[in-house]
């Protein structure tokens, strides 16, 4: 059989095989067809005569390997639907009902908050950058989705791709529940970076300041997960970005109702706030709209945490952790 080596570096060992009629391999990887036309002319490509049994024995075993990973890829997939099916509303959902509380994710922080985040709640989760803020609500995000509970994730500082590449600590199958449709983007960001991609699970808006489009966003997309869904909770990263481009005043206008109608919708939801970048009185303009905050701080190299308001806790007290791209290690509290 003559196959054609088209040498991709000038003679090295990088080349891709074409063969008449069946396809290409490239490093070793067998791809079932090819659009390259071997022009038999160009010097680039050299004709080499090989066994057929070698070829087609190479050619038998590659095409089973992508056949089993097509295969496998479908089998995780009918897990991934099982799992959903099996931790639907009906039976973990039940259990939050019975406390009325939602899991924040992470269990040592749902003890101080004796049992998680009460129902409707909305949290301002407030702290200097890289210090776990985003891992916190990435795992209130993936706690849900095992519950099969869908995720309103609103970005203003990330683009859902780089969100992904974060889950991807905290929960590998991320992608897969969003083919499921339990992951919704409202994406603020991609756009006002020149980023044109386009993504059936992504709602984009021009600009972080379009709150009116931010808004409806949110509502046309809750209202659509609520057909199927009793609850979904919400992620807003970061409000920061907007408030730093607009007047305290505007921002409690237009923020008011996205926050009134998520406790309306009993949506528990976080909202991220970066510590050192807005003046005081903006930060407790933004606490006034919250039920509570967890609030992080770094003091003498250590990493402490501490909850304000949302309801009964077992302790209001600096408590300190560790952090890392997957987890809060939160350590023992003082009790009030």
């Amino acid at each position: 059989m003559k196959i054609y080596i088209e040498d991709l570096v000038n003679q090295s060992t990088i080349y891709t095989i074409h063969i008449d009629g069946v396809g290409s391999i490239k490093h070793h990887n067998f791809i079932p067809s090819s659009s390259i036309k071997i022009d038999k002319g160009d010097p680039k490509f050299k004709e080499v005569e090989i066994d057929d049994n070698l070829i087609n024995g190479y050619i038998e075993v590659q095409q089973k390997k992508f056949e089993a990973e097509e295969e496998s890829d479908h089998l995780y997939n009918e897990i991934t639907e099982e799992i959903v099916k099996a931790l639907s509303p009906s039976s973990v959902n039940n259990i939050e009902n019975q406390i009325d509380k939602v899991s924040t994710g992470t269990s040592r922080l749902d003890d101080i908050l004796m049992g998680g985040l009460p129902f409707g709640s909305n949290v301002l989760v407030y702290g200097p950058p890289f210090m776990g803020k985003e891992v916190l609500v990435n795992r209130f995000v993936a706690d849900g989705l095992f519950k099969g509970v869908p995720v309103i994730y609103v970005t203003t500082e990330k683009t859902p791709e780089e969100i992904r590449e974060e889950m991807k600590y905290i929960n590998t199958g991320f992608e897969e529940f969003e083919k499921l449709g339990l992951v919704k983007f409202v994406d603020s960001y991609s756009r006002s970076m020149g980023n044109n991609s386009n993504d059936l699970n992504v709602i984009y808006i021009e600009k972080p300041t379009d709150f009116d489009g931010i808004q409806k966003a949110i509502n046309d997309t809750s209202k659509e997960l609520l057909e199927n869904h009793e609850f979904y909770r919400t992620v807003f990263r970061s409000v920061s970005t907007p408030l730093a481009y607009l007047e305290s005043d505007k921002m409690f206008k237009l923020m008011n109702p996205i926050v009134r109608r998520r406790k309306l919708d009993k949506s528990v939801s976080m909202y991220t706030i970066e510590k050192g970048m807005h003046a005081q009185q903006q930060v407790m303009l933004m606490e006034s709209l919250m039920d509570g905050m967890i609030e992080f701080k770094v003091e003498n190299l250590n990493t402490f945490l501490s909850v304000k308001g949302i309801g009964d806790v077992k302790s209001r007290a600096w408590t300190r952790y560790t952090v890392n791209k997957s987890e809060l290690n939160i350590g023992s509290y003082a009790r009030n």
